[in-house]
């Protein structure tokens, strides 16, 4: 990893954001508008998930 932000939009992008160099520091609680629509139009819903929990940050689907 550099020592430069990077930020994208992929899923590495979010990972490097989350990991408390830059960006976002956690632990926080995300609530998240919407859900039901990101989830069926995100292929990779499960997995932004999966990487924003990792890094402690509470999900509110809502």
């Amino acid at each position: 990893m550099s020592d430069t932000p990077h930020f994208g939009w992929n899923l590495d992008a979010l990972d490097d954001c989350l990991d408390g160099r830059w960006g976002a520091t956690t632990p926080f609680t995300l609530r998240w508008s919407h859900s039901a629509l990101a989830r069926d139009r995100l292929a990779r819903f499960p997995t932004v998930l999966e990487i924003l929990r990792d890094h402690r940050v509470e999900v509110d689907l809502l």
